[in-house]
Formats: C-alpha cells, structure tokens, sequence
C-alpha cells in the first residue's frame, strides 16, 4: 500500500547533502532539492545514478555493452557527472525553471535526536540534529550512549569528562574508529538506573547463530568475506578465533575478515585471564 509519509522519509534521506557526503564526497551539490541515488555492478562492469526533483525525475546508466569491465569506474564518478550535468540543464533558465521543495505530507513530525544514538538528546549529548517521524514513531527513551565519568588526570586532579559507550555489539565497530573509552580507574559521574549497565563477557556479536550465506558465483572470490566481530572484556590476552576447534586466528579489535567457504562452520574465541583459559558461546553458520 501506497503510503506518501514514508516516500517523503526515503527522499529526505536521498536529499540530503549532509547524509550523502560520507559516500558521495563533494559530489551532487545542486542549489535546489534533489534526491539521488548511485549503484555500481560486480566487477564495475557498469554503473547508474537516478534521482528526482518535484519536476523530472533522471536515470544515467554508464557501461560497455561488450560486458567488459570499466576499471574501476563507479556510479558516482561515471553516471553521476552526465547526472548532475542534466539536471542542472533541466531547472536552469532559460532552459527550465529551479523546482519547488519536496512537500511534507501531513502524519509527520520533526523532532531532535542525538546524532549519534537516534535517540532523544541527554544533557551529555555532544551534538543534536532534526530528525522527520511518523506520528506515534519518534524516539521516547534518552540516549545513553554519552555518559560522563569522573577521571583522574596526570596532575592528580579529578574532572568529568564524556565518553561515547556502545553496546557490545557496537564496540568492535568503535574500536576500529579509534572512539576513546573510559580510561582504567574512570567511575560514572551519576548512579546509573538499577539492571542499566550490562555484564561484560567474551562474545561473538557478529555474525549471528544460524545464518546462512550463500557464494556468489561470478563476484571474486577475495571480495566475499564477512567480518567476524566479537566483544573482548579487559584483561584477556592471547585472543583467537576458533574456527571449527582447530583452526586458530588471532583475533583484534576490528576482528576478523574471512572468506567465505562452503560448509557448516562453528566460530568460538577464546582467551586467556592469567591461568585461566576463556571461551565464548559458539556460533554457527552455514555457507552454500
């Protein structure tokens, strides 16, 4: 079923400069509303751009009818310039005329939100920005990933300082990013709510148990690999990846990447905390 308020939700997504950038760099500036969107085929053997206005919408497709590969060129650098070329000829006079904005359609709301959680914004939330809403659908809980601890400095003084703490799904991810954690001795700056703060242990967070994953037969096969993320507590050392029971990888804290094979394969990490050795819950998957 047609619904209009999600369409507009998909758009403002699309159109949005700030939320393209990571992606798209510097590309797509337009002194007008237009939400675009890329692809890029296996192997770069072709590439698209299609995006809309409130006036025309526009398709780019850019590639060798032979099936030969393009050597590197995707969406944004091959379709996107002949896209962006077009529509800024379409809404220029005296060719055309610069569209209306995308209207809002009523059931919709704006309301502010944590840049980095989604949710709604703590008095340690470093930076907020506008986020749209199906009425009924905004965010009610405030966030908790900014939390602020009392920290001791070289100079022997405490100060309070904020930190960015993410479930144990998440932390890999931040640690890959370098996102600083609360250094050894740190101590939350307010009592946390009772049952808020979760047992650490080792874990496998990525992927989950009984996946499936299925080989594809034309891409590479060194462009199919999943990462196997997991959460590591303090105090361990000598961390592996246990693939099977008796395949070892050593295992850090963006984890690991691994090519896909076919077969039923049992992922478990274990560690070591002083004389102790340390196991997580194993993991299953299956790949065809």
């Amino acid at each position: 079923m047609y619904d209009e308020r999600a369409v507009y939700l998909v758009t403002d997504i699309l159109k949005d400069g700030v939320a393209r950038r990571p992606a798209f760099g510097a590309n797509f500036r337009f002194p007008f509303q237009c939400a675009v969107k890329t692809g890029t085929t296996k192997d770069y053997r072709d590439n698209w751009t299609v995006g809309y206005t409130t006036r025309y919408t526009v398709g780019v497709w850019v590639g060798n009818f032979d099936g030969e590969q393009m050597r590197g060129v995707s969406g944004v650098s091959g379709a996107g310039p002949i896209f962006t070329d077009i529509m800024t000829f379409l809404h220029t006079p005296p060719y055309g005329q610069p569209p209306e904005d995308f209207p809002v359609p009523p059931g919709l709301v704006q309301r502010p939100v944590c840049a980095r959680s989604g949710k709604i914004p703590g008095p340690a939330c470093r930076k907020t920005i506008m986020e749209w809403f199906m009425e009924g659908k905004a965010p009610v809980s405030v966030c908790d990933v900014h939390r602020e601890f009392i920290v001791r400095g070289p100079d022997g003084r405490e100060r309070r300082e904020t930190f960015e703490v993410f479930p144990d799904e998440y932390r890999p991810w931040a640690a890959s990013e370098r996102i600083p954690v609360p250094p050894p001795g740190a101590r939350r700056a307010s009592s946390a709510a009772p049952g808020s703060e979760r047992i650490d242990r080792l874990s496998i967070v990525s992927p989950s148990g009984g996946e499936y994953f299925k080989i594809d037969p034309v891409l590479r096969r060194e462009y199919q690999k999943i990462t196997i993320a997991g959460f590591v507590p303090r105090g361990l050392s000598g961390v592996v990846l246990r693939i099977n029971g008796r395949e070892d990888i050593p295992f850090g804290p963006s984890g690991v990447e691994w090519c896909l094979q076919k077969g039923m394969f049992r992922f478990q990490l274990q560690g070591r905390k002083g004389d102790a050795v340390v196991t997580s819950a194993p993991v299953v998957i299956n790949v065809e």
